[in-house]
């Protein structure tokens, strides 16, 4: 994704000479109210995040910082043969590292803004999510826009206010409606929940957007399953994959579910996933074009529906399509088998996860101790060390932790709901479910994590 920056005036070499005429960062700011916007000014979030890398690593390495001329901008483009006015926009923007469970947290400053009545045009948003020290977020408008549209808001010009303010997803806003009932209904019969995610660390290298030297290094990502709750990490559940998060495929998750965690759990739970598609991988699958003339028929005659034998494909593909099948998912079928339940988070709700919390105190741990350059299993063993730092006692405050939002969310739904508050909405399609099954994942558009 890419996002237009501030309009800062281009220079036509980013070459750094003392024999030319250069403005400061400062100067170029100065100029940015008269400059026009160019076409080369969209920054891509890859290039902007190494831009901040390579910025940390000069100010770190006092010899490098000594060696290049001029301020940090100039030492930045230099390095990176970038123009100065470029890097000087980026650098002013601030940074915006936020993850699932930040997302989460800047969505729960949203809802408390829509409960207190005040607006939420996109400045008012940043003012609040930016006094939030738990959010960590210290980007700019711009950031925060691509954020919040990632997360399935969008903006509508409101007339009263004679402003864009943020609007949610009606289908989103649903989904998370019947999960904070579910989970409630569930946490009052005393229900036993094991919450499950996966993560991803670097054993070997840099990760690809991050600064490093040399252009040749290997680099080694692994690929992290896991589960637990207020005891703790399930044990012996951990898998761990030395690959991208690509081959983490549907057909390998129901294997880890099946070999790895069921056999672990004590006694029945509930199990709470979120939308990924491979958690979401149907059975059996629907009818479609792809479908040989054999498949079709076994799937009429399974559903026992008559047929000529000299039916043509395109009868007998006309008449699968109007079979209504009832949505199952294997892992929903491996999980219910073994005597537990499936209930899956609302999309872009990882917040409701303590697991994320989790993933974070593990990272922190690890990025603290682990080598860039190791040539044996060492990171390997120290990201052990970091699972293990992660006590029962830390997971019983990161489960406390989650359920008082989901608490808090859940009263102020029936809040809303006790004071009647009229609120327009996008009226679904006669197909679309209005209160779907809190264990069954959104359309395909929303399986966003």
């Amino acid at each position: 994704m890419e996002c237009r920056s501030p309009n800062i005036e281009e220079e036509n070499d980013c070459v750094l000479d003392d024999t030319e005429s250069r403005s400061t960062p400062s100067e170029e700011l100065e100029e940015e109210e008269d400059g026009a916007v160019d076409d080369d000014d969209y920054v891509c979030d890859d290039r902007r995040d190494l831009i901040f890398n390579v910025a940390s690593y000069i100010k770190k390495e006092r010899s490098l910082w000594t060696a290049l001329r001029g301020s940090l901008p100039e030492k930045v483009a230099l390095m990176m043969n970038h123009p100065i006015s470029r890097v000087v926009k980026v650098l002013n923007q601030g940074r915006a590292d936020v993850d699932d469970f930040g997302q989460g947290l800047i969505r729960n400053n949203i809802y408390r803004m829509y409960q207190r009545g005040e607006q939420t045009s996109i400045m008012s948003v940043l003012t609040v999510v930016k006094s939030n020290k738990d959010i960590g977020f210290s980007g700019s408008d711009i950031y925060l826009r691509m954020i919040l549209l990632s997360m399935g808001f969008k903006e509508k010009w409101n007339k009263e206010l004679k402003c864009d303010v943020l609007k949610e997803n009606m289908e989103i806003t649903l989904q998370r409606s019947n999960f904070l009932c579910a989970f409630t209904s569930l946490k009052k019969q005393g229900s036993s929940f094991v919450y499950l995610g996966d993560t991803s660390f670097y054993s070997q290298g840099h990760a690809p957007n991050e600064y490093s030297e040399d252009s040749d290094e290997e680099i080694q990502e692994n690929v992290v399953l896991h589960a637990g709750g207020e005891k703790g990490f399930i044990e012996g559940a951990e898998c761990v994959l030395e690959s991208s998060k690509a081959s983490i495929t549907a057909e390998r998750f129901n294997k880890w579910i099946k070999e790895k965690l069921l056999p672990k759990l004590k006694e029945p739970s509930i199990i709470i996933m979120d939308n990924s598609s491979i958690h979401n991988f149907p059975m059996p699958k629907k009818p479609s074009n792809t479908w040989s003339k054999d498949a079709l028929r076994d799937f009429l005659s399974a559903h026992n529906v008559s047929f000529h034998p000299e039916s043509t494909y395109q009868v007998l593909l006309h008449l699968s399509l109007t079979i209504v099948v009832k949505e199952r998912y294997e892992v929903d079928d491996i999980i219910q088998t073994a005597g537990h339940q499936v209930l899956r988070l609302p999309p872009f709700h990882c917040h409701y996860n303590p697991i994320g919390l989790v993933w974070r105190d593990c990272k922190r741990y690890y990025e603290s101790v682990r080598e860039t350059r190791c040539e044996d299993n060492s990171n390997m063993e120290k990201w052990k060390e970091a699972l293990q730092q992660v006590t029962v006692e830390k997971w019983k405050n990161f489960v406390m932790y989650t359920e008082k939002i989901i608490e808090e969310d859940w009263h102020q739904e029936l809040q809303f709901d006790a004071e009647q508050k009229i609120v327009k909405i996008e009226i679904p399609q006669p197909d679309d479910e209005i209160c779907p099954d809190p264990s069954k994942p959104t359309s395909s558009s929303l399986n966003r994590r």
